[in-house]
């Protein structure tokens, strides 16, 4: 869960479907209980959520903690909730994120690795 500006939280859900599993980040109004958005687009599990000082959310999914060489991905959402950036590189489970700096997202992986995005300009690590 994700503390986020006026009111709203984001969640990380994990759901089992007949042999499948569905990933999503629910955003919601805690104020008036009402859902705002859901982010789709995951086949992992959602690991991190990172609120960023200029109001997008961060996100990674992907890797476990047994096996190496599973990358893990992170995204960026813009505050409208749309898909900004997908950054890869990890080759297991992303641990944590952290923003040290507006705009520089620190992200440290299970596989031992420690990178620096800079997400103002498309995540160039």
């Amino acid at each position: 869960v994700a503390d986020l500006t006026d009111g709203c939280a984001a969640i990380a859900l994990a759901a089992e479907e007949k042999d499948q599993s569905c990933y999503a980040i629910e955003i919601w109004d805690v104020i008036h209980s009402c859902r705002k958005a859901t982010l789709l687009g995951y086949s992992a599990q959602i690991h991190c959520l990172l609120l960023l000082q200029d109001g997008r959310l961060a996100s990674c999914n992907g890797g476990s903690w047994e096996k190496e060489g599973q990358e893990s991905v992170i995204r960026i959402w813009e505050s409208n909730w749309s898909q900004s950036e997908t950054l890869s590189g990890h080759e297991a489970r992303v641990n944590v994120l952290v923003e040290w700096q507006p705009g520089l997202l620190a992200s440290a992986s299970h596989d031992g690795s420690i990178r620096v995005w800079d997400v103002r300009y498309e995540g160039h690590c």
